[in-house]
């Protein structure tokens, strides 16, 4: 995961890199209430769960979620699934909840 919020000199906007090894598994979910999020997945396929819901996404797709939402995400398939996220800047690391056993390794 790269945040690059800073390196760009985002005021308004907090952007990220993320990328997914094939077989990357957790178990914890997290949300932001203070902002929303879009995840671009620009390659490979993955699985998100956003709260009860687990949906299959494909590149490229993209995924809106609310900031009260919980979610988590997994690659799919044998490659990595790489996403690009933009959302709301986080200036405060407590106003990220963590969930743990949100999505358990066997689903």
């Amino acid at each position: 995961m790269r945040i690059l919020r800073d390196v760009l000199g985002c005021e308004h906007i907090g952007v990220s890199y993320l990328r997914f090894g094939p077989g990357w598994r957790s178990s914890v979910g997290h949300r932001h209430p203070t902002g929303e999020e879009i995840y671009v997945l620009v390659e490979g396929r993955a699985r998100m769960k956003i709260e009860a819901e687990i949906f299959t996404l494909e590149a490229p797709s993209a995924v809106r979620v609310r900031g009260q939402q919980l979610r988590a995400i997994r690659p799919f398939g044998g490659a990595p699934a790489v996403f690009v996220v933009a959302g709301y800047p986080i200036e405060d690391p407590d106003e990220t909840e963590i969930i743990p056993n949100f999505w358990p390794i066997d689903e």
